[in-house]
Protein backbone atom coordinates (compact mmCIF):
# COMPACT_ATOMS: atom_id res chain seq x y z
CA UNK A 1 0.00 0.00 0.00
CA UNK A 2 1.36 3.28 -0.90
CA UNK A 3 2.48 5.44 1.51
CA UNK A 4 1.58 9.11 1.32
CA UNK A 5 2.55 12.07 3.12
CA UNK A 6 1.70 15.77 2.09
CA UNK A 7 2.46 19.15 3.67
CA UNK A 8 0.03 21.04 4.46
CA UNK A 9 -2.75 18.05 3.97
CA UNK A 10 -4.63 19.16 6.95
CA UNK A 11 -6.38 22.17 7.69
CA UNK A 12 -4.80 22.81 11.02
CA UNK A 13 -1.39 22.56 8.95
CA UNK A 14 -2.25 24.70 6.71
CA UNK A 15 -3.16 27.70 8.65
CA UNK A 16 0.19 26.91 10.58
CA UNK A 17 2.52 27.25 7.37
CA UNK A 18 0.33 30.18 5.88
CA UNK A 19 -0.15 33.66 7.19
CA UNK A 20 -0.97 36.99 6.09
CA UNK A 21 1.46 39.55 5.11
CA UNK A 22 0.99 42.66 6.68
CA UNK A 23 2.06 46.15 4.76
CA UNK A 24 3.55 49.03 6.83
CA UNK A 25 0.06 50.27 7.16
CA UNK A 26 -1.12 46.67 9.04
CA UNK A 27 -3.57 45.98 6.00
CA UNK A 28 -3.38 42.82 5.45
CA UNK A 29 -1.53 42.37 1.97
CA UNK A 30 -2.02 38.83 0.73
CA UNK A 31 -1.90 35.40 2.43
CA UNK A 32 1.98 33.81 1.66
CA UNK A 33 2.03 29.79 2.00
CA UNK A 34 5.49 29.41 4.05
CA UNK A 35 6.65 26.58 3.46
CA UNK A 36 6.88 24.15 6.40
CA UNK A 37 10.48 23.56 6.26
CA UNK A 38 11.28 19.91 7.32
CA UNK A 39 13.42 16.57 5.80
CA UNK A 40 10.41 14.21 4.90
CA UNK A 41 10.76 10.39 4.60
CA UNK A 42 9.00 7.98 2.78
CA UNK A 43 9.95 4.45 2.23
CA UNK A 44 14.07 5.21 2.64
CA UNK A 45 13.51 8.00 0.02
CA UNK A 46 14.21 11.53 1.77
CA UNK A 47 13.40 14.93 0.43
CA UNK A 48 14.44 18.40 2.33
CA UNK A 49 13.80 21.84 1.46
CA UNK A 50 15.74 23.42 4.19
CA UNK A 51 18.34 26.06 2.59
CA UNK A 52 17.44 29.15 0.85
CA UNK A 53 15.62 29.32 -2.79
CA UNK A 54 13.69 25.71 -1.58
CA UNK A 55 10.59 25.10 -3.19
CA UNK A 56 8.73 21.63 -1.74
CA UNK A 57 5.10 21.84 -0.51
CA UNK A 58 4.67 17.71 -0.07
CA UNK A 59 5.91 14.63 -1.03
CA UNK A 60 4.57 11.49 -1.47
CA UNK A 61 4.80 8.19 -2.98
CA UNK A 62 2.65 6.51 -5.95
CA UNK A 63 3.60 3.02 -6.41
CA UNK A 64 6.66 1.25 -5.22
CA UNK A 65 9.29 3.03 -7.68
CA UNK A 66 7.16 6.54 -8.15
CA UNK A 67 7.49 9.34 -6.15
CA UNK A 68 5.52 12.46 -6.63
CA UNK A 69 6.89 16.09 -5.40
CA UNK A 70 3.79 18.68 -4.75
CA UNK A 71 4.72 22.51 -5.84
CA UNK A 72 2.34 25.46 -5.17
CA UNK A 73 2.57 29.17 -5.28
CA UNK A 74 3.56 31.40 -2.48
CA UNK A 75 -0.27 33.19 -3.38
CA UNK A 76 -2.56 33.55 -6.04
CA UNK A 77 -3.04 35.21 -8.58
CA UNK A 78 0.58 34.70 -10.09
CA UNK A 79 2.47 34.14 -13.00
CA UNK A 80 2.44 30.59 -14.17
CA UNK A 81 6.36 29.61 -13.56
CA UNK A 82 6.18 27.24 -11.10
CA UNK A 83 9.52 27.20 -9.51
CA UNK A 84 10.96 23.98 -7.48
CA UNK A 85 13.90 23.51 -5.30
CA UNK A 86 14.70 20.42 -2.98
CA UNK A 87 17.54 17.66 -2.15
CA UNK A 88 17.01 14.31 -2.08
CA UNK A 89 18.92 11.24 -1.14
CA UNK A 90 17.87 7.34 -0.35
CA UNK A 91 19.29 4.95 2.27
CA UNK A 92 19.92 2.94 -0.57
CA UNK A 93 21.09 3.17 -4.37
CA UNK A 94 18.16 2.53 -6.08
CA UNK A 95 16.84 4.16 -9.12
CA UNK A 96 13.08 6.00 -8.94
CA UNK A 97 10.63 7.96 -11.24
CA UNK A 98 9.66 11.48 -10.00
CA UNK A 99 7.01 13.10 -10.82
CA UNK A 100 6.31 16.93 -10.21
CA UNK A 101 2.82 18.20 -9.63
CA UNK A 102 1.87 21.38 -9.60
CA UNK A 103 -1.87 21.15 -9.42
CA UNK A 104 -3.64 23.90 -11.79
CA UNK A 105 0.00 24.97 -13.33
CA UNK A 106 2.06 24.29 -16.33
CA UNK A 107 5.36 22.71 -16.23
CA UNK A 108 8.31 25.20 -17.34
CA UNK A 109 11.38 25.02 -15.95
CA UNK A 110 13.77 22.01 -17.25
CA UNK A 111 14.91 19.99 -14.12
CA UNK A 112 18.26 20.20 -13.83
CA UNK A 113 20.45 18.21 -10.79
CA UNK A 114 23.91 19.09 -8.47
CA UNK A 115 26.00 16.99 -6.17
CA UNK A 116 27.60 20.27 -4.89
CA UNK A 117 25.27 23.15 -5.67
CA UNK A 118 28.22 25.35 -7.74
CA UNK A 119 27.81 23.09 -11.11
CA UNK A 120 24.71 21.74 -12.44
CA UNK A 121 23.52 19.45 -15.35
CA UNK A 122 19.56 19.09 -17.08
CA UNK A 123 18.27 16.31 -16.17
CA UNK A 124 16.25 16.11 -19.31
CA UNK A 125 16.79 18.51 -22.92
CA UNK A 126 14.57 21.21 -23.87
CA UNK A 127 13.03 18.78 -26.32
CA UNK A 128 11.80 15.70 -23.90
CA UNK A 129 11.19 18.39 -21.15
CA UNK A 130 8.67 16.66 -18.96
CA UNK A 131 7.56 16.88 -15.56
CA UNK A 132 8.54 13.12 -14.77
CA UNK A 133 11.51 11.69 -15.19
CA UNK A 134 14.09 9.18 -13.22
CA UNK A 135 17.07 9.75 -10.97
CA UNK A 136 19.94 7.32 -9.64
CA UNK A 137 19.70 7.76 -6.08
CA UNK A 138 22.34 7.54 -3.37
CA UNK A 139 23.04 8.20 0.40
CA UNK A 140 24.57 11.10 -1.19
CA UNK A 141 21.94 14.13 -1.44
CA UNK A 142 22.01 15.51 -4.80
CA UNK A 143 19.83 18.91 -5.48
CA UNK A 144 16.87 19.09 -8.29
CA UNK A 145 15.55 22.72 -9.18
CA UNK A 146 13.91 24.33 -12.26
CA UNK A 147 17.30 26.44 -11.98
CA UNK A 148 20.39 26.64 -10.96
CA UNK A 149 20.15 27.88 -7.21
CA UNK A 150 21.40 31.10 -5.93
CA UNK A 151 20.58 32.37 -2.89
CA UNK A 152 20.82 36.24 -1.37
CA UNK A 153 23.71 35.01 0.29
CA UNK A 154 25.39 33.97 -2.86
CA UNK A 155 24.66 37.09 -4.50
CA UNK A 156 26.70 38.82 -1.50
CA UNK A 157 29.27 36.92 -1.91
CA UNK A 158 29.06 38.07 -5.10
CA UNK A 159 29.30 41.51 -4.00
CA UNK A 160 32.02 40.84 -1.63
CA UNK A 161 34.07 39.83 -4.29
CA UNK A 162 33.47 42.62 -7.05
CA UNK A 163 33.77 45.49 -3.47
CA UNK A 164 37.24 44.70 -3.39
CA UNK A 165 38.23 46.97 -6.43
CA UNK A 166 38.58 50.61 -5.42
CA UNK A 167 36.27 51.72 -7.87
CA UNK A 168 33.63 50.13 -6.29
CA UNK A 169 31.44 51.18 -3.37
CA UNK A 170 29.12 49.23 -1.65
CA UNK A 171 26.41 50.19 0.62
CA UNK A 172 23.33 48.73 2.39
CA UNK A 173 19.90 51.06 2.06
CA UNK A 174 18.09 49.51 3.36
CA UNK A 175 15.80 46.30 4.67
CA UNK A 176 13.15 44.35 2.44
CA UNK A 177 9.66 43.59 3.97
CA UNK A 178 11.37 40.98 6.16
CA UNK A 179 14.43 42.64 6.91
CA UNK A 180 16.94 40.88 4.51
CA UNK A 181 19.85 43.86 3.41
CA UNK A 182 18.93 46.09 0.04
CA UNK A 183 22.65 46.22 -1.31
CA UNK A 184 24.08 48.62 -3.84
CA UNK A 185 26.96 48.66 -6.09
CA UNK A 186 28.33 52.16 -7.18
CA UNK A 187 31.03 51.82 -10.02
CA UNK A 188 32.96 54.82 -10.87
CA UNK A 189 36.58 56.53 -11.33
CA UNK A 190 37.57 59.51 -10.63
CA UNK A 191 34.30 62.23 -10.73
CA UNK A 192 32.00 60.67 -13.27
CA UNK A 193 28.67 62.78 -13.27
CA UNK A 194 26.74 60.89 -15.83
CA UNK A 195 24.37 57.89 -14.37
CA UNK A 196 23.53 54.35 -15.16
CA UNK A 197 21.36 52.17 -12.89
CA UNK A 198 21.00 48.45 -13.47
CA UNK A 199 18.19 46.14 -11.56
CA UNK A 200 18.16 42.24 -11.00
CA UNK A 201 16.25 39.52 -9.82
CA UNK A 202 12.66 41.16 -9.12
CA UNK A 203 11.16 37.82 -9.74
CA UNK A 204 12.90 34.64 -7.98
CA UNK A 205 13.11 32.01 -10.61
CA UNK A 206 14.67 34.06 -13.15
CA UNK A 207 18.19 32.91 -12.92
CA UNK A 208 20.24 32.97 -15.93
CA UNK A 209 18.82 36.58 -17.03
CA UNK A 210 18.14 38.44 -13.33
CA UNK A 211 21.60 36.92 -11.69
CA UNK A 212 23.66 35.43 -14.35
CA UNK A 213 23.59 38.06 -17.37
CA UNK A 214 23.68 40.56 -14.75
CA UNK A 215 26.99 39.50 -13.03
CA UNK A 216 28.57 38.94 -16.25
CA UNK A 217 27.54 42.15 -17.93
CA UNK A 218 28.72 43.96 -14.95
CA UNK A 219 32.22 41.50 -14.72
CA UNK A 220 32.58 43.14 -17.90
CA UNK A 221 32.31 46.67 -16.77
CA UNK A 222 34.18 46.20 -13.98
CA UNK A 223 37.31 44.63 -15.93
CA UNK A 224 40.73 46.58 -17.06
CA UNK A 225 39.98 46.75 -20.87
CA UNK A 226 40.66 50.37 -21.91
CA UNK A 227 37.00 50.67 -22.64
CA UNK A 228 35.74 49.60 -19.57
CA UNK A 229 37.95 52.19 -18.12
CA UNK A 230 36.92 54.52 -19.93
CA UNK A 231 33.43 53.95 -19.60
CA UNK A 232 33.75 54.14 -15.64
CA UNK A 233 35.59 57.68 -15.93
CA UNK A 234 32.50 58.87 -17.69
CA UNK A 235 29.75 56.88 -16.36
CA UNK A 236 28.79 56.36 -12.66
CA UNK A 237 27.22 52.39 -12.73
CA UNK A 238 24.62 51.90 -9.85
CA UNK A 239 23.49 48.35 -9.56
CA UNK A 240 21.07 46.90 -7.66
CA UNK A 241 21.60 43.67 -7.69
CA UNK A 242 18.80 41.53 -5.74
CA UNK A 243 15.89 43.43 -5.46
CA UNK A 244 13.59 40.71 -4.15
CA UNK A 245 15.88 39.09 -1.40
CA UNK A 246 13.08 37.56 0.53
CA UNK A 247 11.48 36.27 -2.50
CA UNK A 248 14.77 34.99 -3.55
CA UNK A 249 15.28 32.86 -0.38
CA UNK A 250 11.84 31.53 0.32
CA UNK A 251 11.31 30.06 -2.85
CA UNK A 252 8.78 32.09 -4.27
CA UNK A 253 7.55 31.53 -7.82
CA UNK A 254 7.40 35.58 -8.80
CA UNK A 255 6.45 37.52 -5.62
CA UNK A 256 7.97 39.46 -2.80
CA UNK A 257 7.14 38.65 1.44
CA UNK A 258 4.17 40.47 0.36
CA UNK A 259 2.94 38.29 -2.14
CA UNK A 260 3.01 41.59 -4.73
CA UNK A 261 5.06 41.06 -8.37
CA UNK A 262 7.45 44.02 -7.85
CA UNK A 263 7.85 44.51 -11.53
CA UNK A 264 4.35 45.79 -11.61
CA UNK A 265 4.75 48.44 -8.90
CA UNK A 266 6.90 51.46 -10.34
CA UNK A 267 4.01 53.41 -10.53
CA UNK A 268 2.24 52.78 -7.00
CA UNK A 269 5.03 52.04 -5.03
CA UNK A 270 3.01 50.13 -2.51
CA UNK A 271 6.09 47.73 -1.87
CA UNK A 272 8.96 48.23 0.73
CA UNK A 273 11.89 47.43 -1.96
CA UNK A 274 10.76 49.57 -4.91
CA UNK A 275 10.55 52.36 -2.15
CA UNK A 276 14.16 51.98 -1.24
CA UNK A 277 14.96 52.17 -4.80
CA UNK A 278 12.77 55.16 -5.79
CA UNK A 279 13.90 57.12 -2.80
CA UNK A 280 17.62 56.73 -2.93
CA UNK A 281 17.55 57.50 -6.51
CA UNK A 282 15.79 60.65 -5.75
CA UNK A 283 18.80 62.05 -4.78
CA UNK A 284 20.59 62.12 -8.17
CA UNK A 285 19.97 65.58 -10.74
CA UNK A 286 17.45 63.49 -13.45
CA UNK A 287 19.77 65.27 -16.22
CA UNK A 288 22.44 63.18 -14.68
CA UNK A 289 20.97 59.86 -16.00
CA UNK A 290 21.98 58.07 -19.52
CA UNK A 291 20.59 54.67 -19.71
CA UNK A 292 19.39 51.72 -17.13
CA UNK A 293 18.71 47.88 -17.40
CA UNK A 294 16.23 45.83 -15.54
CA UNK A 295 17.57 41.96 -16.26
CA UNK A 296 14.80 39.45 -16.51
CA UNK A 297 14.54 35.90 -17.77
CA UNK A 298 11.51 34.63 -20.23
CA UNK A 299 10.48 31.14 -21.89
CA UNK A 300 12.63 32.27 -25.00
CA UNK A 301 15.89 35.11 -25.40
CA UNK A 302 17.24 36.83 -25.93
CA UNK A 303 14.80 40.48 -26.49
CA UNK A 304 15.26 43.75 -25.45
CA UNK A 305 11.75 45.06 -24.45
CA UNK A 306 11.42 48.89 -25.42
CA UNK A 307 8.77 51.41 -25.47
CA UNK A 308 6.43 51.95 -28.14
CA UNK A 309 7.46 55.75 -28.03
CA UNK A 310 11.40 55.21 -27.93
CA UNK A 311 11.76 56.28 -31.47
CA UNK A 312 10.22 59.14 -30.71
CA UNK A 313 13.21 60.47 -28.37
CA UNK A 314 15.61 62.68 -29.02
CA UNK A 315 18.51 59.99 -28.36
CA UNK A 316 19.30 57.20 -30.24
CA UNK A 317 21.16 55.04 -27.93
CA UNK A 318 18.71 52.07 -27.79
CA UNK A 319 18.41 51.78 -31.76
CA UNK A 320 22.07 52.35 -32.10
CA UNK A 321 22.93 49.59 -29.32
CA UNK A 322 20.40 47.25 -31.04
CA UNK A 323 21.87 48.00 -34.86
CA UNK A 324 25.88 47.39 -33.15
CA UNK A 325 24.34 44.30 -31.85
CA UNK A 326 22.69 43.14 -35.05
CA UNK A 327 25.73 44.16 -37.23
CA UNK A 328 28.22 41.36 -34.60
CA UNK A 329 26.06 38.92 -32.94
CA UNK A 330 25.06 36.22 -34.78
CA UNK A 331 22.05 35.10 -31.92
CA UNK A 332 18.59 36.58 -33.14
CA UNK A 333 18.14 39.81 -31.09
CA UNK A 334 13.54 39.89 -30.87
CA UNK A 335 12.31 44.14 -29.95
CA UNK A 336 9.17 43.32 -27.98
CA UNK A 337 7.97 47.01 -27.87
CA UNK A 338 5.76 47.69 -24.87
CA UNK A 339 3.71 50.58 -23.99
CA UNK A 340 4.51 53.67 -21.96
CA UNK A 341 1.68 53.29 -19.26
CA UNK A 342 2.52 49.79 -18.42
CA UNK A 343 3.98 49.83 -14.28
CA UNK A 344 7.52 48.34 -15.65
CA UNK A 345 10.73 49.19 -13.92
CA UNK A 346 12.37 50.14 -17.20
CA UNK A 347 9.43 52.58 -18.09
CA UNK A 348 9.54 54.27 -14.58
CA UNK A 349 13.11 54.66 -15.92
CA UNK A 350 12.07 56.53 -18.67
CA UNK A 351 9.00 58.73 -17.65
CA UNK A 352 10.30 59.21 -14.34
CA UNK A 353 14.38 59.47 -14.73
CA UNK A 354 14.07 60.71 -17.94
CA UNK A 355 16.86 58.44 -19.70
CA UNK A 356 16.56 55.45 -22.03
CA UNK A 357 16.04 51.95 -20.16
CA UNK A 358 15.35 48.70 -21.75
CA UNK A 359 14.35 45.07 -20.06
CA UNK A 360 16.69 42.65 -20.70
CA UNK A 361 15.51 39.34 -21.50
CA UNK A 362 17.51 35.85 -21.64
CA UNK A 363 15.66 32.32 -22.17
CA UNK A 364 15.20 29.90 -19.80
CA UNK A 365 17.42 27.53 -20.99
CA UNK A 366 19.85 29.10 -22.76
CA UNK A 367 23.50 27.79 -22.63
CA UNK A 368 25.38 29.48 -19.75
CA UNK A 369 28.45 29.82 -21.52
CA UNK A 370 26.37 31.79 -24.44
CA UNK A 371 24.55 33.36 -21.61
CA UNK A 372 27.74 34.78 -20.08
CA UNK A 373 29.60 35.39 -23.35
CA UNK A 374 26.53 37.70 -24.93
CA UNK A 375 25.66 39.71 -21.75
CA UNK A 376 29.83 40.72 -22.15
CA UNK A 377 29.53 41.21 -26.08
CA UNK A 378 26.41 43.47 -25.06
CA UNK A 379 27.89 45.11 -22.42
CA UNK A 380 30.80 46.40 -24.83
CA UNK A 381 28.77 47.59 -27.20
CA UNK A 382 26.46 49.55 -25.06
CA UNK A 383 29.43 51.01 -23.21
CA UNK A 384 31.03 52.49 -26.75
CA UNK A 385 27.77 53.58 -27.90
CA UNK A 386 27.18 55.57 -24.89
CA UNK A 387 30.92 57.18 -24.86
CA UNK A 388 30.25 58.08 -28.53
CA UNK A 389 27.03 59.59 -27.69
CA UNK A 390 29.32 61.63 -24.78
CA UNK A 391 31.44 62.58 -26.82
CA UNK A 392 29.19 64.36 -29.58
Amino acid sequence: MCKIAYLNILCIATLLSCRSSVSEKNEVVAVIDYQDKKTISIDNIHVDNQFDGARLNGFSQLNDSTFQVLITPENEPINKSAWYSFKIWSDIDREVILNIDYPGYAHRYVPKMSKDRKSWTKILNKETNSNQFKIELSSDPIWISGQEIISSKDIEEWIDTQKKMAYVDHQVIGKSTLGRPMHLMKIKEEQAQNKMLIIGRQHPPEIPGGTLSLFAFVEEVLNDSPLSKSFRENVEILVFPNLNPDGVDLGHWRHNANGKDLNRDWQDFEEKETQLVRDHISQYAAEDWVYGIDFHTSFSGPYLLVMDSLSARPSLLTQNWISKIKEQSTEELDIRPRSQDLPYCYNWMITQLGMEAVTYEEGDEINRVIVKERAEEYAQLLMTVILESLEN
